[in-house]
């Protein structure tokens, strides 16, 4: 086996325990983790159902996505849902 072969086949071989080990890394999130992310916002946005003044939130409703404030918001098992798709 010439240089040039065994280095290539060593470096192969490396490259899988590299990728193994980074799989095996990487945090595993569940569904529910997942949806509060893309729920939770980062930055405060004000309340789009306009049944209040205007008050800034976080939240959004877990129906139609619109940003809701404690005010146009009924809670259900830790979820958010605005007043108007809870009619």
């Amino acid at each position: 086996m010439s240089r040039h072969a065994f280095l290539r086949q060593l470096a192969e071989e490396l490259r899988e325990v590299y990728k193994e080990k980074r799989e095996s890394m990487v945090p595993k999130h569940n569904e529910e983790e997942q949806s509060q992310d893309k729920r939770k916002a980062s930055k405060r946005h004000q309340c789009q159902l306009r049944m209040c003044k205007r008050n800034n939130t976080t939240e959004k409703c877990e129906i139609c996505f619109k940003y809701v404030c404690g005010k146009c918001t009924k809670t259900v098992e830790k979820k958010f849902y605005c007043k108007k798709c809870t009619l």
